[in-house]
């Protein structure tokens, strides 16, 4: 880790009572290499947010400063430790979707079609050709993968023209997808060791789609921060189901997911919260682990 320089922000660091030893210029030998997966677990539980995107977290090692540090020099740039959100944006090569002013994800979206293109093909191509993992857009998708499943029920041809009507709700549907420039997702979930970490998972369903998101809720010293962490979407099968039905399956889907994000976060399954306002899909879980 960069030694922190000595200026500016050490009057920063004296108004907030915190004490760093490791001052001067340089790069010292490494003493000590922590991977991703252990970066939470020496974390104490105190972060303080320093002037810019510095911010100061105190762990079992002492004081760290994490984010970016520019000097009056512009060209000369030097790096910190970086939170484990940001360890590989260089790599991945979406610094364009990465605000480092605010530690920010923003949604760059850049999809074009023609008119006369939209075909059953083209528009599945497009639908399914936007990455999101977490599901930060999956409001934003539902209504694509609805015109996709409307497509799919016209039994045409995959490169047969669709319907006028398909075809203009999906034009707009691209036309609206520059609004999500807009959104900015912070990349920092926790600010408190994971001890104070807890989520909560919201169920629900219709009679087209059914749902789930997740919020990360963290106490860092009293101060009470919510952050998403994540949704899954899914189109209703074409062969009806009831609601109770499918208020069941939005549970499903997010006892599933709420496993991959513990796992990812390496955090306590017990600190998991389920919200659904179906009683029928809760009896029926309920009467299961009977």
């Amino acid at each position: 880790m960069p030694r922190l320089p000595k200026q500016q922000i050490l009057k920063e660091l004296k108004r907030h009572k915190i004490c760093i030893s490791d001052l001067g210029d340089g790069c010292p030998k490494i003493e000590m290499l922590l991977g991703s997966d252990v970066y939470s677990k020496v974390i104490t539980g105190g972060v303080k947010q320093l002037k810019g995107v510095l911010t100061a977290v105190n762990t079992k090692l002492g004081w760290t400063i994490c984010g970016e540090h520019t000097s009056s020099n512009h060209k000369n740039r030097e790096l910190s430790t970086m939170l484990m959100s940001s360890f590989f944006v260089q790599n991945l090569k979406v610094s364009d979707l990465w605000d480092r002013t605010d530690d920010t994800l923003v949604i760059a979206p850049k999809l074009e079609a023609k008119l006369e293109s939209l075909t059953k093909r083209k528009i599945l191509s497009l639908t399914q050709g936007i990455f999101d993992p977490l599901g930060f857009l999956a409001p934003a998708l539902l209504p694509a993968k609805l015109l996709v499943q409307q497509a799919w029920a016209t039994k045409s041809d995959w490169d047969t023209h669709l319907p006028t009507d398909i075809q203009s709700k999906y034009m707009q549907w691209l036309d609206e997808l520059k609004e999500l420039s807009k959104i900015k997702i912070p990349c920092r979930l926790g600010y408190s060791s994971p001890d104070h970490w807890t989520l909560h998972v919201f169920c629900d369903a219709s009679l087209d789609t059914y749902a789930v998101v997740i919020f990360l809720r963290n106490d860092n010293q009293g101060e009470i921060i919510l952050r998403l962490v994540g949704s899954k979407s899914c189109v209703s099968p074409l062969k009806r189901l009831t609601i109770p039905r499918l208020e069941l399956l939005a549970c499903l889907l997010g006892a599933r997911f709420v496993k991959y994000i513990i796992e990812a976060l390496d955090i306590p399954s017990k600190a998991s919260t389920f919200w659904s306002d179906s009683t029928t899909a809760i009896s029926w879980i309920q009467r299961n682990n009977k």
